[in-house]
């Protein structure tokens, strides 16, 4: 149960840790409750960074992690799971 995505790459910015990450079979999906990507805790949060083109990437998203220090544990290209930390999670995506 989860969703799978390919990370492009690592950010820190503002006192935090971004992954921004490509989900390799695009369908709707949303946060509710705790999830983790990779196995690390995130931020019940998604964000859609911006690309060159107008409008952005409709399948690049990007995950705060709680803890910095797990930046290190995401390299580019790496396959990494986006899954609920608990009982039931997402609309449109890990309980599928």
């Amino acid at each position: 149960m989860g969703i799978w995505f390919e990370v492009e790459k690592r950010v820190r910015r503002g006192g935090r840790a971004y992954v921004i990450a490509r989900i390799e079979e695009p369908r709707p999906f949303s946060l509710c409750g705790q999830h983790t990507l990779g196995g690390h805790p995130i931020e019940p949060w998604i964000g859609r960074p911006s690309s060159s083109g107008k409008g952005g990437d409709p399948d690049l998203f990007s995950f705060a992690l709680r803890d910095m220090s797990a930046l290190e544990d995401f390299e580019e290209g790496s396959r990494i799971l986006l899954a609920p930390a608990g009982a039931s999670c997402v609309s449109g995506g890990c309980d599928d």
